[in-house]
């Protein structure tokens, strides 16, 4: 895939993360990218923003222990966060990023992913918006 593709992709996901942000009269202070595909696209829309990127790994075991946050990035706490990913299929990473980064005393106000393939509207009690919506039919 070329950069300028993703910056493409980006700069539409910035757009809806604006738009539902201004809806719900929130903002956020730092642009969470989820390894290993949401990052490129939270870098870019943290830019577009003018935001604080903030780099979460999540566990290498599925249902396992907490994921990570890169400490060579912006920290999450007392932070209000966009979330950003490439796809949601069950939901299950973001679900974990929201609770670890509850748990770091940061505050989810809003998930934006490039596509997302369930019928959900929001994980965790957080807001869920996607550039494209997949459904089985």
């Amino acid at each position: 895939v070329y950069g300028n593709r993703i910056g493409f992709m980006a700069a539409a996901m910035a757009d809806i993360a604006l738009e539902e942000m201004e809806k719900r009269k929130t903002d956020a202070d730092g642009i969470l990218g989820v390894a290993i595909n949401g990052i490129p696209r939270a870098a870019l829309i943290s830019e577009e923003l003018g935001k604080e990127l903030i780099i979460y790994r999540p566990s290498q075991e599925r249902h396992g222990k907490g994921g990570a946050f890169s400490s060579n990035y912006a920290s999450p706490q007392g932070k209000k966060v966009l979330v950003v990913d490439d796809v949601v299929s069950t939901g299950d990473t973001i679900k974990a990023a929201i609770s670890d980064l509850q748990e770091e005393g940061g505050n989810a106000v809003l998930v934006v992913v490039l596509v997302n393939k369930t019928p959900q509207d929001e994980i965790a009690g957080v807001p869920l918006r996607a550039l494209i919506r997949a459904r089985s039919i």
